[in-house]
């Protein structure tokens, strides 16, 4: 990743991956760590088969991804931000203030329940509403 002299931070993009390392901060300063890495409120990281995680003004979520049979990945990306876009929408008229630990892991988890039913057939093939209503653990 590019090193930023001025904040001592690391940008990340597609010339510059970025680590899980990266999201962990360092003891004792968890508030405000997003805010430290990107100046945004919530940055949201997919890792594939090892679930999904965001830091965010009050520290790091993460969750795993459900376990799924890969038929085809194609469309996994999509599904998930289409599910994470529709769990903010969901939040009400100001999402930035319904955003707590809780409801980020319940939006990590909605998300990755949506990749998880897309790689599990073939296609760029994303779930319903419905069918990922009844993936939701109760």
């Amino acid at each position: 990743p590019a090193s930023d002299s001025t904040s001592n931070t690391s940008r990340c993009g597609l010339d510059s991956p970025c680590t899980t390392q990266q999201f962990q901060p360092a003891a004792g300063q968890s508030r405000g760590h997003a805010d430290r890495l990107f100046s945004r409120l919530l940055v949201v990281v997919t890792r594939g088969s090892s679930g999904a995680l965001a830091a965010h003004a009050n520290g790091l979520v993460t969750v795993p991804a459900p376990p799924v049979v890969v038929a085809d990945t194609v469309g996994a990306g999509d599904s998930f931000m289409a599910a994470l876009l529709a769990g903010f929408l969901d939040l009400g008229d100001d999402p930035r203030a319904m955003l707590t630990p809780a409801s980020i892991e319940a939006l990590l988890r909605q998300a990755t329940a949506a990749a998880a039913i897309t790689v599990g057939r073939v296609g760029a093939n994303p779930p319903t509403r419905e069918e990922l209503a009844s993936a939701a653990p109760a």
